[in-house]
């Protein structure tokens, strides 16, 4: 039997079509497995969440009171700046490891407590406070969804979650805790978990580089009270609380890698 040389061309041919169709879907794949770096500036205020529970405790001199004070009662709007690596896959949600940091400013002095005596007539003696400025650095894992993934805006939504590192938080004058100095740890370095949602969307300026605007809410979970290390302690473990509940606007810059 003859062996004719289009019996090797034509197979040949089809291999190389077949090499060229997997190396183009190889390039598609490449496109849509694209990692990016983000960096972001906003602010993240406290929508609830109570720093002192009122608590009262009554003894031979009269009754003290700690006054009920929320995040938003105690520290100015905060800071937030962040940064992100992403990977966007090819089918399913793109993943992200965030880092953030957070800065409030404590408001300064305000009414800590109240006691009243068991003089006639009764006098009222009102303690004032100044908390210390709060601080967090967060660490989170996040999934995000895209709608349009092939369009110049791209808007998502998204699940997040981690842990975040709250730093210190003094109370001046130390004696309202029973301890000696100018200040005292109120809520000790916590390390607390979060959790939360995210919304927002990504206009991309040129296929490398993309403006985003995001938004979403976060729960984290209560600090870690710093309990008085002396005999003497003037509240009870309940005037303690420390959980957030907070909600995020900020803006950045994207750079698909």
């Amino acid at each position: 039997m003859r062996i004719t040389r289009s019996a090797f061309v034509v197979p040949l041919i089809v291999l190389m079509i077949a090499l060229a169709a997997e190396e183009a879907a190889g390039q598609t794949q490449r496109v849509e497995r694209r990692t990016a770096l983000s960096f972001q500036i906003g602010t993240e205020p406290t929508v609830s969440g109570t720093f002192i529970h009122t608590t009262e405790s009554g003894g031979r001199f009269g009754t003290r009171r700690a006054f009920k004070q929320s995040f938003p009662d105690l520290y100015s709007l905060p800071l937030r700046l962040g940064a992100e690596i992403s990977h966007r896959m090819v089918k399913g949600p793109e993943l992200a490891i965030r880092f953030d940091v957070t800065h409030a400013s404590s408001r300064g002095q305000l009414e800590f407590a109240e006691a009243i005596t068991l003089d006639t007539p009764p006098r009222r003696i009102v303690s004032l406070a100044r908390f210390g400025d709060y601080t967090s650095a967060t660490f989170e894992g996040a999934a995000r969804w895209r709608f349009l993934r092939h369009k110049p805006i791209q808007p998502y939504v998204g699940a997040i979650g981690g842990l975040a590192l709250v730093r210190r938080i003094t109370i001046a004058p130390a004696s309202l805790v029973g301890e000696s100095g100018v200040n005292a740890g109120f809520y000790a370095r916590s390390t607390v978990p979060t959790i939360g949602a995210l919304f927002g969307s990504s206009v991309f300026v040129r296929p490398s580089l993309a403006l985003v605007v995001e938004s979403g809410i976060r729960y984290q979970r209560a600090l870690h009270p710093q309990m008085p290390q002396g005999l003497s302690r003037p509240w009870s473990p309940e005037i303690y609380s420390g959980s957030r509940r907070s909600m995020s606007l900020s803006g950045g810059i994207q750079f698909w890698l």
